[in-house]
This record gives C-alpha cells, structure tokens and sequence, in this order.
C-alpha cells in the first residue's frame, strides 16, 4: 500500500483530515435526508425538522459517550473506526426506504387508533428506529478519528480539534451538495443510496490506510491506561495520579469554574443547548422572509454547521501564538464571548428586519432591485448569505465556547481519550434545546422575545462563569449588558410579522405562535378575514366564501349519493362547511395538520362556516392528511383535496402516486375523489407532472375549473375508485337534480356544466414524469420555479417560465382543447371556454 501514501507524518494527518471531512459530509447529508423523510411519517411541518435534529443529537451523543466507554478498554480506534462507517451505511438503509416499511403500519392502526396515544407512539418510535442507530454509529466516528491522529503522536490541542473541525465543515460541504446537486439529479431514495455508497467508500479508504506503512501508532494496542513515547512502541509509565493533581491544582488557579471535569461537562452541556437554541430560532425568524422549503431549510442548517467549524479552526489556529493561546485557554475568554454572544441573539431579529428591507421576502427583494435569481445554488446562497448575516456573529461567538472547552479539557487529556463526554454533554444540551424552543419557548412569548430569552440565559451562563474570577466586575459588567439587553427587546416588541411595504394593509387581530410558524388572524381593507402563515402565504380567507364553499360543493353535485365526506385540509373552515346548507348534509371529516389553526378556526371563523364546528356528525381531525388516508380502508364517499403549495416543504409528497393510491384505498366501491389544483402556483411543467400522476391512479380524469378567477384560477383533477366513464347525460342529470339551496347560494351553481372542461385523454403528457415519495418531482420543479419566478417589473414574457394565470391561463386553456376529451358537445365545450374571463394582453 506504500505506493497509495507518502510516508509522512504530516501526510499522515492530512489524510485522516480529509477522511473525517468526507464522514462529516455523509454525516449532515444523511441528517438532511433523513428530515426529509421523516416528514411522509411525522408530517409535513416545520416542527419535523426540530425533531430529526433532536434525534440526530441524542444519537450523536450516546455514540460519543459509548466511544469513550470504547476507547478506555481498548486503545484502537482506526480498526473501530472502518466498521462504525460501515454501520453507518447499514443502519441508514432502513431510513432510505422508510415509506415502504412504515405505511402498512397506519392500514393496521385504523384511523381511531391513529390519531390516539397509541398512533403517537408509533410515529415516535419510527423516528427513533430511523434516525438513533445510525445517528450512534455517527457519534462514534468524531472520537475515533481523533483518537486515531493522537495515537500517532499528536495532541488534541494542536491537531485533535482541527479533525473536529474539519469533520464540521464537511457537513457545509454536504448539505450544500445534497440539497442543490445531489437531490436534484437522483431524487431522494437515490440521493440516501449514494450517501450510503460514500460511508462505505470512507472505510475502505481507512482501511486502505490501516494497511500502508504510513499508519504507525506510537501507543501500544491495547488499554489506554498505558501509553508509548516513541516510533518503538516503548511503553511509558502509567499515568501518576500526583502529576494529574498538579495539572488539577494548575487548572485551579488558571480557569477557575472550569477546572474539572464537572464544569467542563456542565458548560459543553449549555453551549450545546445556546447552539441549537439558536438555530431553531434562526429557523423560524428566517422563514418570515424566505418560503419553506428543502432547499431553505438545507442553507440554515448549513451556516450553522459552518460557524462551529469555523469557531473550531480559530481556537485551533490560537495554538500555534503561545500569548493567543493564553488568551483562549481561560475561563475568562469563554465568558467574554459569551456576554458578546448574549448581545448579538438579542439584535437578530432587528438585523433581519434591516437586512431584508422590512421584512420583504429573498424573492421581491431581488425583484425590487431589478434582478433575478439564476439557479437553486444561488437562491441557495442567497439564503445562506441572509442568515449569516442576521445570525453568524452570534453563531460564531457561541461556536468558540465548545471548542475552547475541548482545548481547556487538553491539559488533563493531552490524547482525547475522554473527549466522548464532552461531546455526549454538548449533544444532549443541543436536544434538550431544540426541543425546549420548538415545544415551550416560541409558544410562549413568540420569535422576536424568544431570542431576547435566549440572549438573557446566555447571559446568566457568561456572568456564573466569570463570577469567581473578579465578583464586583462580573456584576457591573451583567448589569451593564442586561440593561442593553433590555432597550434591544423593547425594541423587538415593536417589530411587526408584516412588511410594512406589503401590498395590502392588514390589521392584526390575534397572532399564535407555535411549531406551524407564525399564525395571524387578520383583516384587509374590505373586512375579509384571513390566517395569515409567516407574513407571506394565506390559508383561507372570508373574502372568497363561495370559490372556497365550491371546493366541496361542486364534487358533491356530481356524486350526490355521498353520505361519508372527507375534506383533507380545514384552514378556515370555511371549504369544509360548504355543505352545511343542505337540508341534510352528510357527516363531514376534516383532515387538519395543526391544533392551532383548527382553534384559530372555531374562535374567528364561526360566522362564516354555517355551524360546521356544532354539528356532531362532524369532526376535526387533527392529523397529516397523507397518513389518515393510509389508515382509512373503504371509509369515504367522497374526498377532496384541499389547495396545497406544490412547493412547500412536504406538501408536494399530497400530489404523489402513493398519496393518491392510498386516497383511492380509502373510497368506497362507488366513491369518488376530488384534487383541487392552485394554477396560479405552478406552471405547465407542473400541471403536466400532476396530472400525469393523478390519472397513473385514477384512468378516467376530468377536468373542471373550480372559479373564473384569472386572477387565481384553480383547477381541479376527479377521479372514481370504479373507473366509470364520465358521459354527458350522468354529468347533466347530476348538476339538474342539484339541491335548491346550492343554486341559493352559489352564483356560479348555474354555471357548473360550463367548468366541467372534459377527460384527460390517455396519451396527454407522454413526457411528463411521475410524481413519487422517492423522486420528489413536484415539490422539487416547484419549489425551483417558485424561487427562480424572475419577479422584475419588465421581463420577457414566456409561458412556460409564468405562473398558470393572466395570460398564461389564456394559454393553458387552449392547450387543454388538445389534451382533453370534450364531455359535451362541440357548442357547450366552447361556451365553457367563453366563461373564463377575457385576459389582459
């Protein structure tokens, strides 16, 4: 193997570099994968990415703790180290193919069980079976690569924390890649294969090495108790307690609360919990600006990991300067930046404000400034750059705390035998964190005072630590910052969750704050009421009742004989009551993701849903649509799908062939199934994908408009569990016998036969790829076209690069004349064409 590896010591711990910069890769490849993944299982929410994050942490931290357990009996580490990246690989298979092992599991709950304790359980235990084993495994590997440079002579001051780092940079490295290149080419079960490939290629490379005479330990094999001080092998003595008290007593008079294993432990614990803290924060203060989305979520993720490495490399690069590193290797420079650290968490939010010119979104902002964002690398890093910007000075100060803790931890551990516990601390800090913003913290006192809390405890952690050293200083100095601490969240509270430069002028009238984002209530200048999602996206609005009532209406018309409804999705509630003005309307069950949005409803919606909320046949269930039809069997007469953004992060997965095989699983003999479409999300790549993977489930398609709107056109794709033909005389005998109070209420009942377009023909969109859990067309093409949409005022205009409204519709709608079957005859289909209102030109 001599002729793979130079035999250089110098060589020899670039290499284990590199390895570790490739494992780290994989590491935050799989952890994004992973959040992507879990969301078919825990649903499509923000909160998911909290929760992967949390296990991934734990998992990080048993496997560091179980490496150090490791390395004390055993000396080896480069022969554990190839098997823990083969674990790896194996152990994130099950992840890889998750769909396929876990929706069996909801058909046998039922959709009782599944919304109990007993549905909860599973769900948590999935997430756990998915994510801990590998995440373990991965905890083991940062341990072992250290200890595989400090067996061969190095310390971990000098070269050990450089291996964390660059281990940490990696994981920049890999979420950049998976999210811009990698997932975009293979899709998401090849994008997890391929990671899966990489581990095993990282061990047969330390294996490679292990073999090649560059690898010469200068410890014994063996227990770690005793060690070698020379290229022979020669054993030294065993470690003299009264030498380690003299470094205690050293440590004493040096670092003050740091001086012993507790402290250093309890400290790794709260950087951890700042850290992930913080990230969570950034998460939900950046997602007012920017969508929600793969690609978003990726660039957070990715600054944060940058920090920490950078944050490493610098207290590495403090070694080298012998007055830099006296300066760092106290308990002082760890307070310092964390009082600096305390200030900056507060300012985030106003900086955001500033950054983004009052809270515009990263789309208009290029917009306003007659750009346009040419690929998803460089919204990509548009993102990255927003969040560095807005957070990065506070993430790099609270990044230098763990490193400078591993340093301090040196001087009684020159050979990073035991740096599993600091780790193992730092990870369940980074958990209990996470969790404690999402679940308490955010809920609470909302995104803005939220960081002001964080800020606040981060300045408690630097004032204890500093308070032995200089007791009068410390307490002038917190009193000095908490004051400034406070003009800075007098100041947050002012900050509004709307632009202020937003196209229509809300009035707030309740804000809820939890794991869904930010949910406004709010009212425009013509009295319509809304919920408002992070200042940039509305789940309903009072303003159009009858297009939103329509949603349910006009499936039902065509399949009148329906006495079990299923409306996936409530919002307001205002398109699930659309049948409460019947005589007697059937029981309705509405599929609603957050609790929150569901109470929003009942409290400011009651007025405009007919009694939906008190009628008892009726009822909310608070669930991921997705899995609630893979647990009802033969359970509805109708379903209809409510208005999902084909670009949001998990609700392209509503318009795949799994989604709408289980929806067809879960209609009865007779039952029929409504998808409604928002056109003026998608372009005509889009349409194409969707329908093409509609009528994959469901042969016989019809067509129909759901308004006449140009504006906001919606379209809707119906299918039946029999696969009946569509014919003319069904259809108008259906809208005929409509019930009276249908055409009370609705202006558009008389024109139900003119939105019917026709049936899909079979051979429409031969090209068009189908829409799957593993290749993630929609909400890929999507949510690329959504942050690429050029939004300057003058541009050159293109069908195929506009949104499906305007005059893209006008086009949209002569394409159809090719790709549908007309229902009726040649002087009504045109007629339904005249009803689509004369486009702008």
């Amino acid at each position: 193997m001599a002729f793979l590896f130079k035999k250089t010591n110098a060589t020899a711990t670039v290499l284990i570099g590199i390895f570790a910069f490739f494992s780290g890769f994989a590491a935050l490849s799989h952890e994004l994968l992973w959040t992507r993944r879990l969301i078919d299982v825990l649903g499509a929410t923000d909160w998911v990415v909290g929760r992967v994050l949390g296990l991934f942490f734990l998992g990080i931290s048993l496997g560091a703790y179980l490496a150090t357990r490791q390395l004390q009996r055993n000396g080896s580490a480069i022969n554990q180290l190839i098997v823990v990246e083969v674990c790896i690989a194996i152990l994130s298979i099950p992840a890889a193919f998750l769909p396929f092992w876990t929706d069996w599991i909801w058909g046998v709950l039922g959709p009782e069980n599944l919304v109990g304790w007993t549905g909860t359980l599973a769900k948590l235990l999935i997430g756990v079976l998915a994510v801990l084993p590998p995440s373990i495994a991965m905890g083991f590997s940062l341990p072992l690569f250290i200890r595989t440079v400090t067996v061969q002579g190095k310390d971990l001051a000098s070269v050990g924390i450089w291996i964390y780092a660059l281990n940490t940079l990696g994981g920049v490295g890999g979420l950049w890649f998976t999210s811009t290149q990698l997932v975009e080419r293979c899709g998401a079960l090849g994008s997890m294969l391929a990671i899966v490939l990489l581990n095993m290629l990282v061990a047969g490379v330390v294996w490679l090495y292990s073999k090649s005479s560059l690898y010469r330990p200068t410890e014994a094999e063996g227990p770690i108790s005793t060690q070698t001080n020379d290229d022979q092998g020669t054993p030294e003595r065993p470690i003299d307690s009264s030498a380690m008290s003299h470094r205690a007593s050293k440590r004493d008079r040096n670092q003050g609360l740091l001086r012993s294993w507790p402290g250093l432990v309890c400290f790794s614990f709260l950087s951890g919990f700042i850290v992930l803290s913080l990230e969570i924060l950034l998460l939900r203060l950046v997602y007012l600006v920017v969508p929600s989305s793969f690609f978003s979520t990726s660039a957070l993720l990715a600054n944060v990991i940058m920090f920490l490495a950078v944050g490493s490399i610098l207290i590495s690069l403090s070694s080298r300067n012998e007055r830099v590193s006296k300066l760092t290797n106290n308990q002082r420079f760890v307070g310092v930046c964390l009082f600096g650290a305390a200030l900056l968490i507060c300012l985030c939010p106003i900086v955001l404000f500033e950054m983004t010119d009052t809270l515009m979104s990263v789309r208009y902002l290029q917009g306003l400034n007659d750009r346009t964002i040419d690929s998803v690398g460089h919204y990509w890093m548009l993102v990255f750059w927003l969040v560095a910007t807005t957070g990065g000075v506070a993430l790099l100060l609270s990044s230098l705390v763990f490193p400078s803790i591993m340093k301090m931890s040196s001087e009684e551990d020159p050979d990073g035998k035991n740096i599993g516990l600091l780790l193992c601390a730092n990870g369940i800090g980074g958990l209990l964190g996470g969790e404690f913003c999402n679940m308490v913290l955010i809920e609470w006192v909302g995104v803005y005072a939220a960081f002001t809390c964080l800020g606040a405890l981060t300045l408690v952690c630097g004032a204890r630590l500093m308070y032995s050293l200089n007791r009068l200083g410390v307490l002038m100095s917190t009193a000095s910052v908490a004051f400034v601490v406070l003009i800075i969240h007098l100041f947050n509270l002012q900050l509004p969750y709307i632009s202020p430069r937003s196209v229509k002028k809300f009035v707030i009238e309740e804000s809820v704050y939890g794991r869904e984002g930010v949910l406004l209530v709010v009212k425009d200048e013509k009295q319509s009421k809304s919920i408002l999602v992070n200042g940039q996206y509305v789940l309903g609005s009072s303003g159009v009742t009858d297009d939103q009532r329509r949603q349910l209406t006009l499936p039902w018309v065509l399949h009148q004989k329906s006495k079990t409804v299923c409306s996936l999705g409530l919002a307001t509630g205002i398109s699930a009551s659309g049948l409460e003005i019947l005589e007697r309307p059937p029981a309705i069950t509405a599929i609603e993701l957050s609790s929150k949005v569901e109470a929003i409803a009942r409290r400011h919606f009651a007025s405009e849903t007919n009694g939906f909320f008190d009628r008892p046949e009726n009822q909310v269930v608070i669930e991921d649509a997705r899995i609630y039809m893979a647990a009802s069997e033969n359970r509805f007469d109708l379903i209809v799908g409510d208005l999902y953004r084909p670009h949001g992060s998990g609700e392209g997965r509503l318009f795949s062939v799994e989604h709408f095989q289980n929806v067809r699983r879960a209609l009865t003999d007779d039952g029929l199934y409504c998808q409604w479409l928002p056109a003026y999300q998608l372009n005509f790549k889009n349409w194409k994908t969707i329908a093409a993977t509609f009528r994959h489930v469901f042969p016989n398609t019809l067509v129909v408009f759901g308004n006449e709107n140009d504006a906001y056109p919606v379209v809707g794709l119906i299918g039946r569990k029999s696969e009946l033909n569509w014919n003319a005389p069904e259809l108008t005998a259906s809208i005929e016998n409509m019930p009276k109070s249908i055409r009370m209420n609705d202006p558009l009942s008389a024109s139900f036969q003119d939105l019917i377009v026709g049936v899909l023909k079979p051979e429409a969109y031969p090209e068009a790829n189908l829409n799957t859990l593993d290749n993630l067309n929609v909400e890929l093409s999507a949510g690329r076209f959504w942050m690429l949409k050029d939004l300057r005022k003058k541009r050159p205009y293109s069908f195929e690069s506009e949104f499906i409204k305007g005059r893209s519709l006008d086009e949209f709608v002569q394409r159809l004349d090719r790709d549908v079957t007309p229902i009726w005859p040649d002087s009504a289909h045109g007629k339904a064409h005249e009803t689509v209102p004369q486009l702008s030109q």
